[in-house]
């Protein structure tokens, strides 16, 4: 969605693969474009969805009527995978790339018919293969169908690189004719290539049953795969020419996955769809976007289409085909979310001239480049004027950004048949849900009839077009056909039915309700995915209560005067002086505010107008974009993380507070080069602290650790992205978004490692894990390395124990003595005061210990300053 390359754990979990172990998947690197960022207001709920409340919500609740449909008789998945399964499709002794890679002739293809193969290694060598069909099967995930080989292999040339487009494309011999049978049925196929030597490699094929009708139909986001795949050097998100925009026009089926061992992105969203559903032996076939595209025939007829995964890009047959499908009764589930948000072309071959095999989407260039400017197949977003053809209109939703955490799911709209047999109600949380990316209500775009907004959840985000403080919606209406159109906005939508420690049963449920309103029944009981297990909760170490110090609970604005009469806008983080007062970073308002320690806790603007902008001098004049993180310095002068900036702001004690930049570009470019001050380049700086006359920046894009000394000079600490512990200078961090000390070290808040790192204020800035595990999403309290987190912002030092906010949990965690406990927090999402373990927060962000062993939470989700007593 954004030009900025995410990366996101890419693995296999319920095999040991734990989210969140990106070194395992090939992810690539891109361009930052910046625009003007604020604070994105929630929708408008229409009277009619009701009050919302807030009512305790312990967790998973059980499942309150008689449970989920029938089992009714079997289907050609429930029939597959009462089969024995196995478990060796797992990929062990992977070959790297370059040592053995292949790619399909085609992305599906239907039962029975044939499928050329192409395959490359870096010597000679016999290949023999094994061919596995994606599912339950008993929990073994796969099932082996077929085995052949072996035949030669060579090296096969390497393609030349379109110089104007980017565009590389294999023009590989056939190494293998994969002959399907009609008796195989429809799924996700892994061809697993195993060289003489023993190392593999994937590579993906679709197989369709195009005579199938009144089914639910499950659609693989090749599209997207391709999009992201960078082999050759290219991807729609990269580029080694130096093109304009820092990524090719055009990218080719014809060449192999780099992501997935060679499987594309199917593991990184789609597994857990696949296993929940194989699971229930629901009547479901499989197809890509390609086919959608090129045969509307194959939705006509069925009872439901699902979109899944990451569906980003989307072509204009794909799309005129599913809405031809929703008005002839088909139903639609859109378990994801960033779907169709780029319109692309689905080309011939540019070499040998086979149909749908180059994807074509030009982004901030079309209007230059593409040659199709001027009509309704230009290459760029559907939203976007030259198309404008707002996505929202055809989902309800359109995509709202990307995120580093993965946060609480807040349920509006509880009455809806979606929940039922959920249990839950408005203001109830579903853990971990939305995450990577999600989707909001976009009130200037044009909607569907009767959309009914069904979750409203506040999101941080890290996109460079919708940067900060936003929401994520959820919606559903009904077509005028009878169908219905779901959208989750969410891309983990899979995650909630069967990824370890996120698989939740009401998310179970509420995907039961989709295919039951569709008409379809289970044919299998399904697989439970270790959903509704009690969470491992140390209590042992928990404060005494949370009180509200300023702001209003969901009441957002920009008002001084008394805490509880003072409004804030999703502020982020917070600093505490020698005497008790407290700096905010008030993100939304662009301003920095304080929170006076006296009797009224009275607040008062002392930096920024309300307003993102550049400028410096007195205070209540400045300019701030997007202000995350504080620091007080030893003169108690302030430094400010102005995250949407690129900047460091200093503001000095003076009685005018006047602000000049410290480090980083005073135009906010984005950067990462060390140098003197304004030389020197950040990229959306989140977290600082001070040590004596030392600042300590992290940047959480494109991921390090710097210094800045007294004299102005920035110099990288420790970088990234990756998890490696050791000296700072060969150490790997990943997705930084806080950090604080203590008097021998920094606590670097690691979000996109989901853990707690130390960083030695030695010589050689050693590095070392405070908590998590580095890959392992989730909640768990316990030893450290095993304590499972979802960290973000915020970060404190209190003694020798180390707090930190879990967003993901809904928590206030803190580290001691080897082990993790809860400090604060129920787990639900909402602004509730009272005991500390009774009490809720609705997105805890920035932490600050103050002098007298308190310590004061931003709530960002609920525009609060919260107060915390040990």
């Amino acid at each position: 969605m954004s030009t900025l390359r995410r990366t996101h754990g890419c693995a296999m979990a319920r095999w040991g693969w734990g989210i969140g172990a990106v070194a395992l998947f090939a992810c690539g690197g891109g361009t930052l474009t910046a625009r003007d960022a604020g604070v994105v207001d929630p929708p408008v709920i229409p009277e009619d969805a009701g009050p919302v409340a807030v009512h305790p919500d312990a967790g998973p609740p059980p499942i309150p009527d008689a449970g989920p449909p029938p089992v009714t008789p079997t289907s050609p998945v429930a029939a597959e995978n009462a089969l024995p399964g196995t478990d060796a499709w797992v990929m062990t002794h992977v070959a790297s790339q370059g040592r053995l890679e292949g790619y399909a002739g085609d992305v599906s293809v239907n039962h029975g018919d044939a499928v050329d193969i192409h395959v490359s290694a870096d010597v000679p060598t016999d290949v023999h293969w094994e061919l596995y069909r994606m599912g339950w099967y008993g929990g073994k995930g796969g099932r082996l169908i077929a085995t052949g080989g072996p035949f030669a292999v060579a090296h096969q040339p390497a393609p030349a690189v379109n110089p104007a487009t980017g565009l590389v494309e294999c023009a590989w011999a056939v190494s293998l004719v994969l002959h399907t049978d009609r008796s195989w049925v429809s799924g996700i196929y892994m061809l697993n290539l195993i060289r003489a030597d023993g190392l593999r490699r994937f590579v993906p094929i679709v197989i369709r049953d195009d005579e199938r009708k009144n089914a639910a139909v499950i659609q693989a986001s090749v599209a997207t795969w391709q999009a992201y795949n960078d082999w050759g050097g290219e991807s729609l998100y990269s580029d080694a020419l130096g093109l304009v925009g820092g990524h090719a026009r055009e990218v080719s089926f014809d060449r192999p996955y780099t992501d997935g061992f060679g499987a594309g992105e199917f593991f990184n969203f789609e597994d857990s769809l696949v296993q929940w559903v194989e699971s229930h032996g629901y009547d479901v076939t499989y197809l890509t976007n390609v086919d959608v595209h090129r045969d509307p025939s194959l939705l006509a007829g069925q009872r439901l289409f699902i979109s899944s995964g990451h569906d980003e890009y989307w072509s204009r047959g794909e799309k005129d085909t599913v809405e031809s499908a929703i008005a002839g009764g088909t139903s639609v589930a859109f378990l994801t979310a960033d779907e169709a948000f780029w319109q692309i072309r689905l080309e011939p071959s540019r070499g040998a001239g086979r149909p749908y095999r180059t994807e074509v989407c030009y982004k901030e260039s079309a209007l230059r480049e593409d040659p199709l400017t001027g009509t309704n197949l230009i290459t760029k977003r559907w939203r976007d004027p030259a198309v404008n053809e707002p996505e929202q209109k055809l989902l309800g939703v359109m995509s709202n950004g990307w995120e580093f955490a993965d946060l609480p799911w807040i349920v509006r709209g509880s009455s809806s048949w979606v929940y039922e047999g959920t249990g839950v109600r408005d203001g109830d949380s579903i853990p971990l849900l939305v995450g990577y990316e999600s989707d909001r209500v976009f009130p200037d775009a044009p909607s569907p009839a009767g959309v009914q907004i069904l979750a409203q959840s506040p999101v941080a985000n890290f996109d460079s077009g919708e940067l900060g403080p936003s929401w994520h919606n959820s919606t559903v209406y009904a077509t005028r056909s009878g169908g219905f159109v779901f959208a989750a906005g969410v891309v983990q939508w899979a995650y909630g039915l069967a990824r370890t420690d996120v698989a939740d049963v009401r998310v179970q449920r509420m995907t039961s309700n989709l295919f039951r309103r569709a008409g379809l029944s289970p044919k299998l009981p399904g697989d439970s995915f270790g959903a509704g297990s009690a969470p491992q909760v140390d209590e042992s170490r928990a404060a005494s209560s949370v009180s509200t110090l300023a702001g209003v609970s969901g009441a957002e604005g920009f008002v001084d005067g008394p805490g509880s009469q003072a409004r804030f806008r999703r502020p982020v983080g917070i600093a505490a002086d020698a005497s008790g007062n407290l700096y905010v970073a008030d993100t939304g308002n662009h301003a920095i505010r304080m929170i006076a320690n006296d009797a009224d806790h009275t607040v008062t603007t002392i930096a920024g107008t309300g307003s993102p902008g550049l400028g410096t001098g007195p205070g209540l004049q400045a300019g701030f974009k997007l202000p995350y993180a504080i620091a007080i310095g030893p003169a108690g002068e302030l430094y400010v993380a102005d995250f949407g900036s690129n900047r460091i702001v200093r503001i000095d004690t003076d009685s005018a507070r006047t602000a000049s930049v410290w480090a980083g570009s005073p135009n906010g470019y984005a950067g990462n080069l060390d140098g003197l001050g304004t030389a020197a380049r950040l990229t959306m700086p989140s977290g600082i602290t001070a040590v004596g006359s030392d600042l300590y920046v992290v940047d959480a894009v494109p991921t390090r650790l710097c210094r800045i000394d007294a004299a102005q000079t920035v110099v990288t600490l420790v970088a990234g992205p990756g998890y490696l512990n050791g000296p700072g200078a060969t150490a790997m961090i990943r997705r930084p978004t806080g950090i604080a000390a203590s008097a021998d070290a920094l606590y670097v808040v690691e979000t996109g490692n989901r853990s707690i790192r130390r960083v030695a204020l030695d010589a050689i800035h050693s590095v070392s894990t405070a908590a998590g595990n580095g890959y392992s999403a989730g909640f768990a309290d316990g030893p450290a390395a095993k304590a499972r987190l979802m960290p973000l912002f915020g970060v404190a030092v209190r003694g020798t124990d180390v707090l930190f906010a879990d967003p993901g949990s809904a928590r206030i965690r803190i580290i001691g003595d080897g082990t993790v406990g809860t400090f604060a927090g129920s787990g639900r999402s909402a602004g509730e005061d009272g005991p500390a373990l009774d009490a809720a927060f609705n997105l805890p962000a920035g932490i600050a210990a103050l002098p007298d062993g308190t310590v004061a939470v931003v709530d960002h989700g609920d525009s609060t300053v919260r107060l915390i007593r040990p």
